[in-house]
C-alpha cells in the first residue's frame, strides 16, 4: 500500500498565511515542526513538512545564511565603517545582534576575502539582507535638544501674555514708551 500523499495546497492559500508562517518559522528556537503544528492548530492549515520546505525555499526563506551573503554583509559593513556610519544588519526585517554578525562574518569570510575586497565594486544586494543605520538609543534621544518656541500654540500663548501685560500696564495708568 502506497503512503498517503498530502493534498496539494493552492498558492493563494499559502500567500494568505505567508507572513505568519515566516514569522513563526523565523522566531527564535522555532522549527519547521513547530511552525507546522502552530498553523495546523490555529488555522487548520494542514501541510506536510515537505510542502513547507518547498514553499519556504520558493519564498527564499531559510534559517541558515550562505557564505556569499555573509561576504556581502562584511563588504557593506566595511564600506560603511570607512564612511563613519554606524550599521545594523537586518535579515528578513529582523535585526541581528552584533555578536551574531561578528561570529558569522569571521566564520564565513576569510582574511584573504577581506584583503581582496574591492570597495568600488558593486555587489548585488541579497533580497533578505539589509544594512541600515540603527535608530538612536535612549541616551542619544535624551541628549537631543528640541525647539518648541516656534510651535503655534507657544507663539499664541506668548502673544496673549504680551497683550495681557500691555492691558495691565494701561489699567495701572502707566505709559508705555
Amino acid at each position: 500500500m502506497m503512503p498517503k500523499r498530502a493534498p496539494r495546497i493552492h498558492q493563494a492559500l499559502w500567500n494568505r498565511h505567508k507572513r505568519e508562517i515566516i514569522a513563526v518559522f523565523l522566531a527564535p528556537k522555532s522549527s519547521l515542526n513547530r511552525t507546522r503544528e502552530y498553523m495546523r492548530n490555529k488555522y487548520g492549515f494542514n501541510a506536510s513538512i515537505k510542502q513547507y520546505t518547498t514553499q519556504l525555499k520558493h519564498w527564499g526563506i531559510g534559517k541558515n545564511t550562505k557564505a556569499s551573503k555573509w561576504k556581502y554583509t562584511c563588504y557593506k559593513l566595511r564600506e560603511r565603517e570607512l564612511q563613519g556610519k554606524p550599521s545594523a544588519v537586518l535579515k528578513h526585517d529582523r535585526k541581528l545582534d552584533d555578536k551574531t554578525v561578528q561570529k558569522e562574518t569571521s566564520r564565513n569570510v576569510s582574511l584573504t576575502d577581506m584583503s581582496t575586497m574591492d570597495l568600488d565594486e558593486d555587489i548585488p544586494t541579497p533580497s533578505d539582507i539589509q544594512i541600515v543605520t540603527p535608530p538612536p538609543t535612549n541616551d542619544e534621544l535624551l541628549c537631543m535638544r528640541v525647539r518648541v518656541d516656534n510651535l503655534p500654540w507657544i507663539q499664541f500663548k506668548l502673544e496673549v501674555q504680551s497683550i495681557g501685560i500691555i492691558i495691565f500696564i494701561q489699567w495701572l495708568g502707566l505709559r508705555l514708551i
